[in-house]
């Protein structure tokens, strides 16, 4: 198969702009060339030792575009017409040396880095919640960090809310989409945990969720296992312990939830234990 003809192109209505129309024509056309077997034909005529080149060049552009960023760079060059190096020089405090010489001007792709329209993933989004108003109209999912993290929400102090709370007492926060508590209940018996839980079943709705995150024991361990059995045995000193899977059902049962799932990644000791109220 041929690749795409500029006739092709224009039957196609192809559009650089950045609306969902304009984007959904360039994916036509990046789809027509891959049926020409584009790609294959490249890969065909680059040689093995030339491939590892390839994938650096790919990740020093990266380097070279955040730097441009981070420099304000682009912000610089006039979107019609050029800079010479010494005035993007000095626009920008960056050292002419940094930059390349002759005169700058924006290209189709350089613009895209200061496009203030929505991505294609944004645009769709959009279309996604005009036709579905009333899961729009529930407003945005809770998610409650029982036990707080280690700071990091000083970064986002306008989405998250800073709530004092003893987690033995009752959870001020009702019917929050999830309550998120990350090596929590490892340092407390099964007694104390299931009291913990208690308090977060009597707060929770039917669509919320529990998600703790933790090492879970398997039902016997190997030599793979060795990570999560020296914590094991460090908060065995404290009195407490890390609980296999049957542990956390056991547990999830007695404070009137029901185990959902474990989420586990491959190759990654700790996991995470997904609860919600029993079900009758």
């Amino acid at each position: 198969m041929a690749l795409p003809t500029k006739n092709d192109i224009q039957a196609l209505g192809y559009a650089d702009s950045p609306d969902l129309d304009g984007y959904m024509s360039r994916v036509q056309i990046i789809a027509k060339a891959k049926e020409a077997k584009a790609k294959e034909l490249v890969r065909a005529l680059v040689t093995p030792d030339q491939l590892p080149n390839y994938h650096g060049l790919n990740m020093t552009e990266l380097v070279a575009i955040r730097t441009f960023i981070n420099l304000k760079v682009l912000e610089a060059i006039p979107k019609t017409g050029s800079i010479s190096l010494t005035d993007l020089s000095k626009a920008t405090g960056a050292q002419e040396s940094l930059l390349d010489g002759g005169d700058y001007k924006h290209t189709k792709f350089s613009l895209a880095y200061l496009l203030e329209q929505p991505s294609p993933g944004h645009l769709f989004l959009a279309l996604v919640l005009k036709n579905t108003p009333e899961e729009q109209a529930q407003g945005i999912a809770e998610l409650v960090d029982v036990g707080g993290g280690h700071g990091r929400a000083r970064f986002c102090p306008r989405i998250v809310q800073h709530v004092e709370h003893d987690f033995l007492t009752e959870q001020p926060t009702k019917r929050a989409k999830a309550y998120f508590m990350r090596m929590i209940l490892h340092d407390y018996a099964d007694s104390v945990s299931i009291e913990i839980l208690k308090r977060l079943s009597a707060a929770m709705s039917p669509a919320s969720r529990v998600l703790v995150c933790e090492m879970v024991l398997p039902s016997r361990a190997s030599e793979a296992d060795f990570p999560v059995a020296v914590l094991d045995l460090a908060v065995m000193t404290m009195g407490e312990k890390e609980r296999t899977e049957q542990g956390f059902s056991k547990m999830l049962e007695a404070a009137g939830l029901e185990l959902v799932k474990v989420w586990r990644v491959p190759g990654v000791p700790g996991a995470c234990v997904e609860g919600r109220l029993q079900r009758l």
